[in-house]
């Protein structure tokens, strides 16, 4: 495990494109904060169709 990133990419089931780019810790709100990006250029089915959209 190389650090805290990674362990909630894991824990997300989050696929190769996606990466964890920020986590924030907040205890006393009961809160945890993750924030998401994934590569240039990807392209992302539509849950409406079979269209991919980028």
């Amino acid at each position: 495990m190389k650090d805290m990133k990674e362990l909630f990419e894991m824990a997300l089931g989050l696929g190769a494109e996606w990466h964890v780019t920020g986590i924030t810790l907040s205890p006393e709100e009961h809160r945890i904060d993750i924030a998401l990006d994934f590569d240039r250029g990807t392209k992302f089915p539509c849950y409406k169709s079979t269209v991919f959209l980028s």
